[in-house]
């Protein structure tokens, strides 16, 4: 009996011994939020120019302290226009060309965080560290609109961005002539995606994060600022005279070399949690 009590005791110690171990959660959900922008035709340069909002949800898988897999699904919106000017006076894209546009879209990105530090949930002593972000994901624009003018004065054509059409008119108010000259290829585009960030532990559950991630597309047709060669090497002799010059009219106020960007920078909360009892065991860190 006596036996039967000290194995009891023995047990109770060893397993209150095993719970008070602390242990990194291996996985977090969490928010983010904060702005988002382009770069692109309207903006080949500035950072953090025409700042709009952007929000979103996360789920992260946690390898270790140093290396996580997370998934990531944001809504952003982000716009651009040819007659603003940094705050160092210089103008964003060709101010002649008078472009606009507005968009809002959705991302969904597949990312891994490389910590330089230590880190996890939790920790007493290793409770913050900058950190990586590398990945890859696709981007659903859900709306578009926008205009501009021809590189051609004498032609008198203004253009109209309206989602998935570019549509050309006369700017005289006696022909309101309305012609598609484009359709957007398709509204999906994959992207690469990296920046860098900082985290930083609350509680034993709680972390707070800041980040700023760059998203470059390969599509350039996100701001509507798009021209499709085969539009003009199909058959090209077929078409009248005047069709040939809208055209190389709209052509001309493109840049095709270059494919646009988004970017956000975003604050973060995450919330540490387990979906087994396999955990990892980190005391001798914690101090």
């Amino acid at each position: 009996m006596q036996m039967k009590k000290l194995c009891l005791v023995i047990l109770c110690v060893v397993t209150l011994g095993v719970n008070n171990c602390y242990s990194q959660r291996r996985n977090d959900l969490g928010f983010v939020g904060g702005g988002s922008y382009y770069l692109g035709e309207l903006n080949p340069g500035m950072q953090f120019a025409n700042v709009h909002t952007s929000f979103g949800a996360y789920y992260r898988r946690n390898f270790g302290q140093r290396l996580s897999a997370r998934l990531t699904a944001n809504y952003a919106s982000i716009s651009g226009d040819d007659t603003k000017k940094s705050i160092f006076g210089k103008e964003l894209g060709y101010a002649p060309r008078e472009g606009v546009f507005n968009s809002n879209l959705i991302d969904v990105s597949a990312t891994l965080e490389i910590n330089f530090l230590n880190y996890f949930i939790g920790a007493s002593r290793y409770f913050w560290t900058p950190y990586m972000i590398l990945g890859a994901g696709g981007t659903y624009q859900l709306s578009l609109s926008g205009s501009f003018v021809g590189e051609n004065p004498s032609l008198g054509y203004s253009y109209v961005i309206n989602n998935d059409n570019i549509t050309q008119q006369k700017q005289s108010s006696s022909d309101t002539t309305a012609i598609i000259i484009m359709t957007k290829p398709s509204k999906i585009t994959p992207n690469l995606n990296f920046g860098f960030g900082f985290k930083y532990s609350v509680s034993d559950r709680i972390g707070l994060f800041a980040e700023w991630v760059m998203h470059k597309t390969f599509i350039d047709w996100l701001d509507g600022f798009y021209f499709d060669k085969h539009y003009s090497a199909v058959n090209p002799a077929s078409w009248p005279e005047d069709e040939i010059e809208k055209r190389i009219d709209y052509a001309h106020i493109c840049d095709t070399s270059t494919k646009d960007w988004y970017s956000f920078f975003q604050l973060g909360i995450c919330f540490a949690f387990n979906l087994s009892n396999k955990n990892d065991c980190y005391d001798h860190l914690r101090k």
